[in-house]
C-alpha cells in the first residue's frame, strides 16, 4: 500500500469513527428524551386517575345527598359539577359504546380500559430499559473501541424482543383502536434500522481503526 493509499484509508476510517461518535451523541440525547417522555406520561396518567376518581366520588356523593333529601330520582334539584360530569360521561358512553371516553381517553368498555392499563404497565418498563441501553450504547459509540459493538448488540436484541412483544399484543388487542395504539410506531422501526447500520460500522471501525477511541 502506497503512502497516498494509507493516508486515504486513515481519512476514511477517521471520518467513520467521528461519524459514529456524532451518532452516539444523538443517541444519548434520544435516551434523555425517552426518560422525559416516561416521566411526563406517568404524571399525566396519575393526574387522569386522580381526576377520574374525584369525579366519580363527587357523583356518588351527590347521588347519596339527593336520596337523603327525599329525591328518589337520584338527581338533586341543582346538579353539582361532579354529578353533571359523571352523567355526561355515562350519557356519551351509552350513545357510543365503542368511542373513547372523552375524559380519560380510554375505551368506554371496562374490559378495554383494563386491557389498556395492563398494556401500559407492560410497555413502559420495556421503553425504560430501551432508554438505558440507548444511553449506554451512545456513550460506547462516543468512547469507541469494542465496547460499542458489544453494547449495540445487546440493544439490538432488546429492541427485537420488544417488537416481538408488541406484535403479540397487537394480535390480542380487543379492538382495532387499541391494536393501533399497541403497535410499534414507524419512528422506532427507523431508529432500529439506523442502529443496525451503526452497529455494523462500529465493528468495521473497531477492527480497522482501534485507535479511534475516547475522542482521539
Amino acid at each position: 500500500m502506497s503512502e497516498f493509499e494509507g493516508l486515504s484509508a486513515t481519512i476514511v476510517w477517521t471520518s467513520l469513527a467521528w461519524g459514529l461518535k456524532l451518532y452516539g451523541a444523538l443517541m444519548v440525547f434520544g435516551a434523555l428524551k425517552i426518560f422525559r417522555f416516561l416521566r411526563t406520561q406517568r404524571a399525566i396518567d396519575e393526574a387522569t386517575d386522580r381526576i377520574l376518581a374525584m369525579t366519580l366520588q363527587s357523583g356518588h356523593d351527590d347521588e347519596r345527598l339527593s336520596v337523603a333529601n327525599g329525591d328518589d330520582t337520584g338527581v338533586p334539584p341543582v346538579a353539582t359539577p361532579g354529578l353533571a360530569l359523571a352523567a355526561e360521561r355515562a350519557s356519551m358512553a351509552a350513545r357510543a359504546p365503542d368511542a373513547p371516553d372523552w375524559l380519560t381517553g380510554a375505551s368506554a368498555s371496562a374490559c378495554e380500559r383494563a386491557w389498556e392499563k395492563a398494556d401500559e404497565a407492560e410497555r413502559y418498563p420495556w421503553i425504560w430499559w430501551g432508554g438505558v441501553l440507548t444511553l449506554l450504547a451512545g456513550q460506547a459509540l462516543i468512547a469507541g473501541g469494542w465496547a460499542a459493538p458489544v453494547v449495540g448488540a445487546v440493544l439490538l436484541v432488546q429492541q427485537l424482543a420488544y417488537f416481538y412483544r408488541r406484535a403479540a399484543k397487537v394480535a390480542k388487542a380487543p379492538s382495532a383502536a387499541l391494536a393501533a395504539e399497541a403497535a410499534v410506531n414507524p419512528q422506532s422501526v427507523n431508529g432500529f434500522r439506523f442502529l443496525l447500520a451503526a452497529w455494523v460500522m462500529s465493528i468495521a471501525v473497531a477492527q480497522a481503526a482501534p485507535d479511534q477511541g475516547w475522542l482521539f
